[in-house]
């Protein structure tokens, strides 16, 4: 295949026709439905100009797939495309973030693959997508851009075999992680609105006020009744969670090989992502209040390629992980990184920094209570209530730690998170402190990741010390990376901001 010019598969038309037709099914409806027969001569005309619109697209979707191609080309993939003005696009392997694929249910009838490829630039050149290959081709192109030494240009089998061989399995997905899983997700919970919207509109629907009022005047007079219909709703509910999260998180895998993570979900549409080592710009643990009460959490993976579908999560770990687990196989399958469990308490001053330090959404909210709504003067008073609770609890959850090249911060009220990364992997890093800061002898750090959108952090109220320590700490940057990742993790990025 390489030096091969070649196609997306011809029902990639297919696929794009179905996607002009779904945008387009209202306007249609609207058109040619509901004036069907019209005389009106302006409809007429917005019928004609909808048909040629229409013929046109077909044309271009037509005249897109047979102008695109792709071909891998000294260690550079290679996008051709364009019909009147032509565009060629080299991209280079190293420039490659992470691959993700996505195997829906009418690509797997028909042996095809969705592979992206995300480089971590801005704007159209963020990713390239090959929406419809085959499944032989997305393996041979995926392992030839992660091992193009090792790979030959041929059976996309081989390549395949090349690929996993070596595939250490750190995580399987069992029946009893499914099943807890759905109940910490709460997932069945979301059911009860579809149930609720229903019964509210079934008057309106079935036109049956009168004996839906007997139905319900019956069941009141029936307890019984009420608690077993309660209970049937329950265990649809629970079936409906279990059915949701057997069908996003089946077969959940995570591997790796000595230079690559690769995770793998679905249970009927497939989703895959892998990335090569080096290229994890940081690792993020988050706990919502289920997870932090169940002791079970959600790791991240974060990397400069964009990750594309957000309800993919493609580059999360199995969400509902025990934490003890998630901690031991971030050190697997990332050995370059090493995570502290025991890590430093902000000091009390930071506390009290945290209650002085006037709220302006509250005071906001307040102003407007008093001047619209003086009758609830007193939700105000909760607002406010509310606001310092949540500081003093992310003051208690709040931790840091510094250590080798490493930097580890965690914050958080409500949602507890987590980041580890490098030092080599922080583009920027900002130290700030206020006059308030300053009388208490604190400071807020601040650093970026590079990441699509960027992955900022920041800790509020570390000690002066701290702070200034972590400042000298970042200076030492330059001895920990080499000159290629250095001139790639700049590359359209400002340096370190100066301390102020």
């Amino acid at each position: 295949m390489e030096g091969i010019r070649k196609r997306q598969h011809p029902i990639k038309i297919v696929f794009d026709i179905a996607g002009f037709v779904k945008s387009n099914f209202f306007l249609f409806i609207i058109l040619f439905v509901s004036h069907f027969g019209s005389e009106k001569m302006y409809m007429k005309i917005f019928q004609v100009l909808f048909l040629l619109y229409a013929i046109v697209q077909l044309l271009s979707i037509v005249l897109d797939w047979f102008t695109h191609t792709y071909s891998v080309e000294e260690e550079a993939l290679h996008i051709r495309s364009g019909v009147f003005t032509k565009s060629h696009r080299v991209i280079p392997f190293y420039k490659i973030q992470n691959i993700h694929r996505h195997t829906s249910v009418f690509h797997k009838g028909l042996h095809l693959t969705s592979l992206t490829l995300e480089t971590g630039e801005t704007g159209d050149s963020s990713s390239i997508p090959l929406t419809v290959i085959r499944k032989k081709e997305a393996d041979w192109l995926e392992s030839y851009i992660h091992q193009p030494e090792n790979v030959s240009a041929g059976d996309g089998e081989e390549a395949k075999t090349v690929a996993g061989s070596e595939r250490t399995v750190h995580f399987q997905v069992t029946r009893r992680d499914l099943v807890r899983a759905s109940f910490s997700s709460l997932s069945f919970l979301a059911l009860i609105p579809l149930l609720i919207s229903f019964f509210s509109n079934i008057d309106s629907i079935f036109q049956m006020e009168v004996e839906t009022s007997k139905v319900l005047t019956y069941l009141l007079d029936h307890i019984w009744m009420i608690v077993g219909v309660c209970i049937a709703l329950l265990i649809i509910g629970v079936l409906f969670g279990l059915g949701v999260t057997f069908w996003k998180y089946g077969r959940f895998q995570i591997t790796s090989d000595k230079d690559k993570i690769y995770i793998k979900k679905g249970l009927v549409s497939e989703t895959s992502f892998s990335i090569q080592k080096e290229k994890v710009q940081a690792v993020k643990v988050i706990q919502l209040p289920m997870q932090r009460l169940l002791k079970i959490a959600e790791v991240k993976l974060v990397s400069a390629g964009d990750i594309g579908d957000e309800d993919l999560e493609v580059n999360s770990l199995f969400p509902y992980m025990p934490v003890d687990q998630a901690y031991e196989i971030i050190e697997k399958i990332l050995p370059a990184y090493r995570l502290k469990k025991q890590m430093k308490k902000l000091p009390k001053k930071a506390l009290y920094a945290r209650l002085l330090r006037p709220s302006y959404f509250g005071i906001i909210v307040a102003i407007g209570l008093v001047y619209w709504k003086p009758e609830i003067w007193y939700m105000a008073i909760l607002l406010f209530i509310l606001i310092y609770l949540l500081r003093v609890w992310d003051y208690f959850n709040s931790r840091y730690i510094q250590h080798e090249e490493f930097i580890q911060v965690k914050k958080g009220s409500l949602q507890s998170t987590l980041i580890l990364t490098k030092r080599a992997k922080v583009m920027e890093v900002n130290v700030k402190r206020s006059r308030l800061q300053r009388n208490l002898g604190l400071a807020t750090i601040e650093f970026i990741n590079r990441s699509q959108p960027i992955e900022q952090t920041d800790l509020t109220d570390v000690p002066a010390s701290d702070a200034s320590e972590f400042y000298h700490w970042y200076n030492k940057r330059m001895s920990d990376i080499h000159v290629e990742d250095y001139v790639e993790s700049n590359e359209g990025e400002n340096g370190k901001k100066a301390l102020k």
